[in-house]
């Protein structure tokens, strides 16, 4: 069963303002307490709209992975740093990396269909 959004956001607020624990705030969700805790320790690093979104691919905004990316090329982030701060791998960075340089390629080339 999915969680619905607004029922972790209002489980990860009641959780990170300390009215109730983390294991009722999970059972509530129906979920383990051990990933409600990786939800909620990213929720309290990059807020609780980065806990409404899990690690799968394809799950953080194209928005968000170019400003990742953008950081790094830029310089005013390292690649360990990007990694740290935003709990990502460097392989993860690297990947986006690739991504928009060929999207950037099939622009170039007026290929691009979306």
């Amino acid at each position: 069963m999915k969680v619905k959004d607004e029922d972790l956001k209002r489980e990860l607020e009641i959780a990170i303002s300390g009215k109730d624990s983390q294991k009722a705030c999970a059972m509530r969700l129906g979920i383990g307490i051990r990933s409600f805790e990786r939800l909620l320790t990213r929720a309290r690093v990059h807020g609780v709209e980065a806990g409404l979104h899990s690690n799968r691919p394809g799950s953080y905004a194209d928005s968000f992975k170019l400003e990742v990316v953008n950081s790094v090329i830029s310089g005013s982030l390292t690649l360990g740093i990007a990694e740290s701060k935003y709990n990502l791998t460097k392989a993860t960075v690297k990947a986006w990396d690739e991504r928009r340089s060929q999207d950037l390629r099939i622009m170039s080339r007026g290929q691009w269909n979306t």
